[in-house]
């Protein structure tokens, strides 16, 4: 009895589909039986038969059938969601309960203690936690000694605290961070290392427990990026500026001439009788004195000037401080003195003499290359006088002793 009830809960539409044909069938038998028996009303419907009869029966049922066979499905619909989560929530039970092999927490514990990037647990309140073996080999620090200390600790003298607060909102807005911090080994050296900033939730109550940050150190990549900027903007020989990286600055001491009411100046010069001393001495010997050059040019300059070799035996000198005509010439002066010392390669004793010329931006110019060939034509009208001498631009232009390109 048990069973039938249970199959009628479970198929009522099909138990109510088998009783109205049932009295279907019933309404047929009485229509054709009752006119011979019965008043004569009834014998005026001879021609009304099952289907006649069902019709009209079955449009004042439809929709009480249609009714249950909706809460039916609505029924069944939500005891298949009901079931989904109950599967999605024993899904979640069964994967949070079964670790790995080897154990859930010994995997992390492995990766914790095997990775060669440093990881620095931190607490809510930014009290370091815990750190790896990594970490202790790139910074020097102990677990003890760092354990329950602010990350400042290991901070460098080139970020100040606003630049730590700065990371701290950017975890609390986009939930991480990414970048440069240079920090300091316990020898107190400093260091650039790449960090990628994380906050850890509890998976339960979905609150904030802890921060994870991942580093490397990155000084083999900042020294790379080093060479190849000293390959790309050096000169190979002397280690001055090269001419891409002089225009570069003198394309931006230009740019804000007119805002700051300066002058900017180039003082352009060679060396005299630099390719008879390579064809008779030999171009190590050379080398060696252009070597000795910039570094005399550099110990001369004053701060915020800039010495760069073009080529050869060709150097250009821009001054961004140029307060008047007579300050450009003392540096002209002291630029001649300080070639013309003899200069010692190996057992030679060698003496030169330089040529500078002058160009004055914004009256010579204020374009970089016009500025630039504008001094050059100034030293080839200095070279006039034997070496040892400068001259401005203004002053060649007007004698109309120029170089032609």
């Amino acid at each position: 009895m048990g069973f039938h009830m249970d199959w009628l809960q479970r198929n009522r539409l099909v138990a109510l589909s088998v009783v109205l044909g049932v009295a279907m069938m019933v309404a047929d038998l009485l229509m054709h039986a009752v006119p011979y028996r019965h008043s004569d009303w009834l014998s005026e419907l001879p021609a009304m038969h099952a289907l006649g009869l069902g019709l009209p029966l079955g449009f004042l049922l439809l929709p009480a059938l249609f009714g249950l066979y909706a809460q039916s499905l609505l029924q069944r619909v939500q005891q298949a969601a009901a079931k989904g989560c109950d599967s999605g929530h024993s899904l979640n039970t069964v994967i949070e309960d079964t670790p790995p092999p080897g154990g859930e927490q010994s995997l992390t514990a492995a990766v914790f203690e095997s990775t060669n990037q440093g990881i620095i647990i931190i607490d809510r309140m930014h009290s370091i936690v815990s750190v790896n073996p990594a970490f202790i080999a790139l910074t020097g620090y102990t677990q003890d000694e760092v354990r329950g200390k602010n990350p400042l600790h290991l901070k460098s003298s080139r970020h100040n605290e606003a630049f730590f607060e700065n990371i701290w909102r950017s975890l609390e807005k986009k939930g991480c961070w990414e970048g440069e911090i240079w920090s300091r080994r316990k020898n107190g050296e400093t260091y650039p290392s790449w960090h990628s900033i994380s906050p850890i939730y509890n998976s339960g109550t979905g609150k904030l427990e802890h921060y994870v940050s991942v580093f490397t150190d990155i000084t083999p990549i900042k020294r790379q990026q080093a060479n190849m900027d000293l390959l790309a903007y050096h000169d190979p020989l002397t280690g001055l500026p090269n001419r891409l990286l002089f225009t570069e600055r003198l394309q931006h001491a230009l740019s804000v001439l007119t805002r700051v009411d300066n002058r900017v100046a180039l003082l352009f010069f060679d060396l005299d009788g630099f390719k008879d001393i390579n064809d008779t001495l030999g171009h190590t010997v050379g080398d060696s004195l252009l070597q000795a050059i910039a570094d005399r040019m550099q110990s001369t300059l004053r701060d915020g000037d800039t010495v760069a070799r073009f080529g050869g035996d060709e150097f250009v000198i821009l001054t961004e401080s140029c307060d008047s005509r007579a300050g450009l010439e003392k540096v002209a002066e002291k630029i001649i003195e300080e070639i013309s010392r003899p200069v010692q390669v190996n057992e030679q004793i060698i003496v030169v003499q330089a040529s500078v010329g002058i160009a004055i931006a914004p009256a010579d110019g204020v374009e970089s290359q016009a500025l630039i060939q504008a001094a050059d034509k100034a030293m080839y009208r200095a070279k006039a006088y034997a070496g040892s001498h400068f001259c401005f631009y203004d002053e060649a232009e007007a004698t109309g002793l120029v170089r032609k390109n």
